[in-house]
């Protein structure tokens, strides 16, 4: 039973590392009419932002369509959608019964989620309706049996021991409230982690860890959860090294997606084959921007949340976004204050202050002599780049195209050397910026 489960009904030891994220696989439809999701996938992604924003008037429809869909033919999938369903109940008591006998038209062998879900609801009427369901239909008394020897009760008392699947469980029901318990519940296994002679206590920890991790890196809220319980728990070494992990994952995921967007607004003016990729494009952006804000208030002075914010900020300036070239002086200030020789924030340095005004040229030239000071003796295509346009944005024209001879000299197979070739044949002996 899911009161007491054994190992035979627990299944196999891979079978328990496969936890919550397992409800993500695309299944295969087969539903020809016009249903609520397009997808497995979009099913999927609605189960677990629920508690973003509940939309109780879809569970039965979303219910049946993980039974058309063959979302509920998945064993490993099953305990997360009845600790979701649980959580739903709980949330609706006066709907949730209703909703339970709407649902009797799916498969028989789907409904134990809702069975399950009712049970762990532990509402005051839980048990009484399940008896009737259960008195109602054989196979579905043969299945479950074993709840005519118990009470109903919540997935958090649930011993964790009994499987992985009660961490499944949990996610459920936290994805249908985004409520802090079940996670707190969660966190209680990752000592177990290190656990010896006991190899379903070590499955059940290194899940628990997992899971943590990859929802943290994935909600906010998760994030915010956790952190909230590391304030109050500063010698727990596991659920710090899970946040770390969480954090410096979340980072390296921005960094890769920032670095995208350069292909677009890393220069100026800004590279749009069209208005509906800028439209895009600047989505892209806001969404970028607001996550660097918010990793920022778990990681505030790393250079790595300095780059970052940095970064989209220039990015933002290319596109003349108010506001956004004091937001990355800012931010560039307080990175090169902090780490005066970080790379990441130098390489920023040198593309933002060459760019704004003239003011800001010799900041940017010092960024670039550090810049050079760092791969010296190699030298570096984007540093040099860097120093034919300082020399440019400071009428050097002499210096300019010595410097446009030696990057090509250096690095003839650049993109970069066909573009100089012809930008020095255009400038002639002196440069007017208002011509050009």
């Amino acid at each position: 039973s899911h009161n007491n489960l054994d190992e035979k009904n627990e299944g196999s030891i891979m079978k328990k590392l496969v936890i919550i994220l397992s409800v993500l696989i695309i299944f295969p439809l087969t539903i020809q009419a016009r249903s609520l999701f397009s997808s497995g996938k979009e099913c999927s992604e609605w189960f677990m932002h629920y508690y973003i924003n509940p939309e109780p008037d879809k569970i039965v429809p979303s219910v049946k369509y993980m039974n058309k869909s063959g979302m509920l033919d998945s064993e490993i999938a099953r305990p997360s959608i009845f600790g979701f369903l649980a959580g739903v109940f709980r949330e609706n008591p006066d709907k949730a019964f209703k909703w339970a006998k709407k649902l009797r038209t799916i498969k028989s062998s789907h409904y134990g989620v809702v069975v399950l879900g009712l049970w762990y609801a532990n509402l005051p009427d839980s048990q009484k309706a399940i008896y009737e369901i259960l008195d109602n239909d054989k196979s579905l008394d043969k299945d479950f049996e074993y709840l005519r020897n118990g009470t109903p009760l919540n997935i958090r008392d649930i011993p964790l021991k009994q499987g992985a699947w009660v961490l499944d469980a949990l996610w459920g029901e936290f994805f249908a409230t985004g409520k802090p318990e079940p996670i707190f519940r969660i966190t209680e296994a990752l000592p177990w982690v290190d656990t010896k002679g006991d190899i379903n206590k070590l499955v059940i920890g290194g899940a628990a860890g997992w899971s943590l991790r990859s929802n943290a890196i994935q909600h906010d809220r998760v994030l915010e959860v956790l952190a909230g319980r590391a304030e109050n728990h500063p010698e727990d070494n596991y659920l710090e090294r899970v946040i770390n992990d969480a954090i410096q994952e979340r980072a390296s995921q921005m960094k890769e997606e920032v670095d995208g967007l350069n292909e677009y607004i890393g220069h100026y003016p800004p590279t749009f084959k069209d208005k509906k990729e800028k439209a895009k494009i600047l989505s892209v952006w806001k969404t970028l921007v607001a996550e660097a804000e918010f990793y920022a208030r778990f990681d505030p002075e790393s250079e790595t949340s300095f780059s970052l914010r940095t970064e989209l900020y220039r990015q933002g300036h290319n596109m003349d976004v108010q506001g956004s070239a004091e937001k990355a002086i800012e931010n560039l200030d307080a990175c090169l204050g902090k780490y005066p020789r970080s790379v990441l924030c130098n390489f920023s340095a040198a593309y933002l202050y060459l760019s704004i005004s003239p003011e800001y040229h010799n900041r940017g030239e010092k960024s670039l002599r550090i810049l050079r000071e760092y791969y010296s003796p190699e030298l570096n295509p984007e540093v040099e780049a860097g120093y034919v346009f300082f020399y440019l944005y400071r009428r050097d024209v002499e210096r300019a195209k010595k410097q446009i001879d030696l990057f090509i000299e250096k690095f003839p197979d650049n993109a970069r050397s066909e573009e100089f070739k012809s930008m020095k044949a255009a400038i002639g002996d002196t440069i007017d910026w208002a011509k050009e």
